[in-house]
């Protein structure tokens, strides 16, 4: 449950590390004029279990300007991929009828315990986010998104995510969860990893302060208040863990009153193990083309049609065995025999050829080729599309966010079937503004 304040600038500067872009972050300190320390998260204490080392920010990213408070937290559940609620990655408009699936180029992950001090050395890149199918932005049903890292993160082991063999039932009423994230407390801070124990009031919305029964197939509820604490803005997509002879993350902080000290929603990660092992063991496509060259075979053709004038045709050719040494033709017909249209043969072993070609209008509509040419060795090979690199920018971080304004703001929703969903009094709406 996120809230992004605004803050002051100082004048410290580091180096970004972690980014394939190069260049400076000027980081943001100081309280938000945006923050309002009425929505705190009481009794949290700092992380001191393993599992909490796998809890994540999730940071606004628009090129060349990285927002070091998170506007969301979220959990490492395997090598590399995190775990959030899909609310967290919904930037469709508060009146818009669908979600709209935050772009991974505008993401970045933190894997530490707090950014303001760190940052620059724990931030991973996103190369894929997905929203649930099902997603009720209205109902904040299926509240649960995923996230695809770039590399594989050292500085903690994910927690592996609650399977429906260990799923929530009503034996799990009074049963202890460990909540975790970088939300407010009790201070007006926020922004710093929190964790604070919790108790399983419900399956569904069934404690007191329920706007309505929720869904108990999907959603786990939880009272809170001064003493018991909870989680808070800034929570949300963050982890409710449960120990089932080891730590699992079960839930998924969702939705709760506009001032957390009343009842708390959290998606039921085990309603979800399909969709999540789906994403977890996704492959990446497979070559274009691919084959073997061998002493006994040493070309291959693959024929790529007729190409119109202007086409770019760009592909690489890579392979497994380093001692190997192969060329790269694209060949065009000329209504009589084949001819080379471009070539990369950098005549000495290695795993890489690169082509690029725009088709001229002296050659409008030819149809083309591939040709792989074993000059030495025996390997796989890969025709694949270019690996392009983003250009060097120079991020700075910047007062406030597009995501500061609308936390715990009365948002009115019609047609929704329940009412006026107010701040987080009946059903708390974890929107980004426009601003």
């Amino acid at each position: 449950m996120r809230a992004i304040r605004l803050a002051l600038l100082t004048s410290l500067v580091f180096t970004l590390s972690c980014l394939p872009q190069s260049g400076e972050l000027v980081l943001v300190e100081g309280p938000s004029p945006m923050h309002d320390a009425s929505w705190p998260i009481y009794n949290g204490s700092p992380p001191d279990e393993p599992m909490h080392d796998a809890v994540v920010g999730l940071h606004f990213y628009d090129a060349p300007n990285v927002y070091v408070s998170p506007f969301c937290s979220g959990t490492l559940i395997a090598e590399d991929v995190v775990l959030t609620a899909a609310h967290c990655l919904d930037e469709a408009g508060d009146y818009a009828p669908d979600f709209q699936t935050m772009s991974p180029d505008n993401l970045l992950i933190y894997l530490g315990d707090e950014p303001a001090v760190d940052i620059l050395d724990h931030l991973y890149v996103v190369t894929e986010t997905l929203i649930h199918p099902d997603y009720d932005r209205f109902q904040l049903f299926n509240d649960i998104g995923l996230v695809r890292l770039e590399a594989v993160p050292t500085e903690a082991a994910p927690v592996p995510a609650l399977p429906a063999s260990l799923g929530f039932t009503s034996a799990d009423i009074g049963a202890t969860v460990n909540f975790a994230g970088f939300g407010d407390d009790e201070y007006g801070g926020s922004g710093v990893k929190l964790q604070v124990d919790g108790t399983v009031g419900g399956l569904g919305c069934d404690v007191p302060g329920c706007p309505d029964a929720g869904d108990a197939d999907t959603q786990i509820s939880y009272e809170q208040n001064v003493e018991l604490g909870g989680p808070c803005f800034g929570d949300s997509g963050g982890p409710a863990f449960i120990d089932r002879g080891g730590p699992y993350v079960g839930g998924i902080t969702s939705y709760g009153d506009a001032n957390c000290l009343v009842y708390g929603v959290s998606t039921r990660v085990d309603a979800f193990e399909t969709f999540i092992a789906d994403f977890i063991a996704y492959e990446p496509p497979a070559c274009e083309y691919s084959g073997t060259v061998s002493s006994s075979n040493r070309n291959d053709y693959f024929d790529i049609g007729a190409q119109a004038a202007g086409t770019l045709i760009e592909r690489d050719l890579t392979w497994t065995d380093t001692s190997a040494n192969l060329d790269f033709y694209l060949h065009y017909w000329n209504g009589s025999r084949w001819k080379n249209a471009a070539t990369s043969t950098n005549g000495t072993p290695g795993v890489f050829e690169s082509i690029s070609h725009t088709v001229p209008s002296s050659r409008d509509g030819a149809t083309h080729r591939w040709r792989v040419r074993r000059r030495s060795g025996t390997t796989d090979y890969c025709i694949e599309e270019p690996y392009v690199e983003p250009p060097p920018e120079t991020p700075t971080a910047v007062v406030g966010g597009p995501y500061s304004g609308t936390e715990g703001q009365d948002i009115t929703f019609d047609g929704s079937g329940r009412g006026a969903l107010v701040g987080k009094s009946d059903r708390h709406l974890h929107r980004r503004s426009n601003c």
